[in-house]
């Protein structure tokens, strides 16, 4: 199933880009070019909401109304470069039932495209995690019969080495009723070499578990042992259109536009999905020889001792 999300950006809090203005923000995405933007609509089972106050005054708005995807869709059509709109929620795996009725609802009412669902380590500690992914799913397919449906995870679930970092039990749940899978393959440091390699490793991990598209999220975020380099950027888009990927997304429009201008050139300057051919068909990359595991695993040594 083609998902449609080609070439991609979260945006985290809708309120605090361009002023919260919808036709704004659309007009920022269509500069970008990209084809599609994932807003973030669920925290657990609730909406989405956001601090919008100052400290004495505190003011909490939602973040994503239907106006909202409303808006940015005219416009981006009104542009001649029509937007998918899809929302994510943030999994927490307590209220499983809670939580995949909030995605519906969201969907439905927000008038979605498409829905992600992100699920990191509170979800995947509970107990029965594996269990809750099949009932989300259950629910939301309930629901939302023919939504596509994308899972956002980890970028591997096993180490450079092959011991076990996150449950691949859970990842394949999760791909059982979801369409697409996104790796969240943020690579630490900041050259090339080091996107290339948690691209590359995380597809061919992915591409152990599903034949579903793959469609990867990138650095363009400052944070967790990395730096966004327009560089390594670069470098990744150019692997994922090799590999012949259906698309990918980037983390995120709100940290992307605060950072040094080269970034935000890096993501204009990236060629669509939908409208441009892959070079080559998807096939898993080469894993990683001795030599280059051995290699990362002291980067990530230095970098953590660095930050102590």
């Amino acid at each position: 199933m083609k998902t449609g999300l080609g070439k991609d950006i979260f945006l985290w809090n809708v309120p605090r880009v361009s002023g919260g203005i919808p036709s704004a923000i659309a007009e920022k995405l269509v500069e970008g070019g990209f084809e599609s933007v994932i807003l973030k609509v669920a925290d657990a089972g609730n909406k989405h909401v956001t601090n919008m106050g100052s400290i004495i005054r505190p003011r909490w708005v939602e973040c994503v109304l239907p106006e909202t995807v409303r808006i940015i869709k005219a416009t981006a059509q009104q542009l001649g470069k029509p937007l998918k709109v899809y929302g994510y929620g943030f999994l927490y795996g307590a209220l499983p039932t809670a939580e995949a009725h909030r995605a519906v609802s969201q969907t439905i009412s927000l008038g979605l495209d498409g829905y992600v669902f992100d699920g990191e380590s509170r979800f995947e500690e509970k107990p029965n995690a594996v269990g809750n992914a099949r009932l989300i799913g259950s629910i939301f397919r309930q629901g939302c019969p023919t939504t596509p449906a994308i899972f956002c995870g980890f970028a591997m679930f096993r180490s450079w080495t092959g011991g076990t970092w996150h449950p691949e039990a859970l990842h394949r749940a999760f791909m059982e009723w979801c369409d697409a899978g996104m790796p969240m393959s943020y690579w630490t440091g900041e050259t090339p070499s080091r996107a290339l390699a948690i691209l590359n490793e995380s597809v061919r991990q992915w591409r152990l578990i599903t034949d579903k598209p793959i469609l990867p999220a990138g650095r363009a975020y400052n944070g967790d042992l990395g730096i966004a380099r327009a560089e390594a950027m670069i470098a990744f888009d150019e692997r994922a259109h090799e590999l012949g990927l259906q698309g990918e997304s980037w983390w995120s429009l709100e940290h992307a536009i605060k950072l040094d201008p080269s970034i935000w050139a890096a993501l204009r300057s990236m060629p669509n999905f939908l409208t441009t051919p892959p070079i080559s068909p998807e096939t898993p990359p080469p894993a990683l020889t001795l030599e280059e595991q051995v290699t990362d695993h002291e980067q990530r040594l230095d970098a953590l001792e660095a930050q102590i």
